[in-house]
């Protein structure tokens, strides 16, 4: 059995470097698939989080919103014409071909656990074939990313196990700490899109998962509690018991639900988001992500990092 250390957020800090640049020269955005994007923030895909209305407000804020698939086919439908929508093996090729046929460009995000088994990239294979964008199921090893550039897929979603309310390394104890995770398949696949999901419970966490070589972070928790979240202050994982109960009979649970304070317009959430990275970039001496994705950073004891919170 292979083993070597891996690291999360709060085992590193990033190394501020000099800085010629003021802050309103500096650029965040970010290309997914032929789409610029002002910020590189993507809402998660759970039924709690992301619906029509999130989807907007993620738009006008310069980022992307992945409306969930635990609706009927003819909300998936509207959905898609706002975008960008999750799917599984299950929902098949003929919807997504049908959705192509109402609009050029449709962004299908795999949404599954676990992205790197024969049949979900199989099916990935054959949306490919079909000229959809398609964004991989959750991946955390360079193994899994190979496989879906192989078959033409460019855009990655890395995490397992690391969101707020998944239980996954707690039940099963498999998973990968997410900054390893992210640089790994960074360092093994570099012209890949990878996209930072779960984790991530302060601005800081984003910058340092920008920093690892993500192109773009998917918020659940962040986001939950806001004016535009489908749940309102109430926010769940998808494995979580209440999920499942709505939608199978025999489920293994994998996640919890649980109850949040209200946060306001998720446009004011994202700004404070875009205005944290900006001031990142600017300690750090960089004008745009790229350049962030090479900045250098410690590794820090407990302590060390308890000497950066607030006490």
């Amino acid at each position: 059995m292979g083993q070597h250390k891996a690291i999360t957020f709060d085992d590193v800090s990033l190394v501020p470097g000099y800085s010629d640049t003021e802050r309103d020269e500096i650029d965040i955005s970010s290309y997914l698939f032929d789409d610029k994007l002002a910020i590189p923030i993507i809402s998660s895909p759970m039924d709690t989080i992301t619906g029509i209305d999130m989807v907007c407000k993620m738009r006008v804020a310069g980022g992307m919103g992945i409306h969930h698939r635990y609706c009927n086919l003819d909300r998936l439908e509207e959905a898609s014409l706002y975008g960008a929508i999750a799917i599984s093996p299950s929902i098949g090729i003929p919807f997504i071909e049908k959705l192509l046929g109402l609009r050029q460009e449709v962004t299908a995000v795999l949404d599954v656990a676990h992205g790197h088994t024969k049949r979900n990239l199989e099916f990935c294979a054959e949306l490919v074939k079909i000229e959809a964008n398609v964004v991989s199921g959750n991946i955390v090893t360079p193994y899994a990313a190979e496989a879906y550039l192989k078959i033409g897929v460019k855009v990655l979603r890395v995490g397992i196990g690391a969101g707020s309310v998944c239980t996954t390394r707690m039940v099963t104890g498999v998973g990968v700490p997410q900054l390893t995770a992210i640089r790994d398949i960074y360092n093994a696949c570099p012209e890949a899109t990878i996209i930072s999901d779960g984790g991530h419970r302060t601005t800081g966490d984003i910058v340092k998962a920008l920093a690892f070589g993500a192109n773009f972070v998917m918020l659940g928790g962040m986001l939950a509690g806001t004016n535009e979240a489908e749940g309102g202050t109430h926010f769940r994982g998808m494995a979580s018991a209440g999920a499942l109960s709505q939608r199978k009979k025999e489920y293994f649970v994998e996640g919890i639900g649980k109850d949040v304070e209200p946060k306001g317009s998720v446009v004011k959430v994202l700004d404070e988001i875009k205005q944290a990275i900006e001031t990142a970039c600017y300690y750090l001496g960089v004008r745009n992500l790229s350049e962030l994705s090479e900045v250098d950073y410690i590794e820090v004891t407990h302590n060390g990092y308890l000497e950066g919170t607030v006490r």
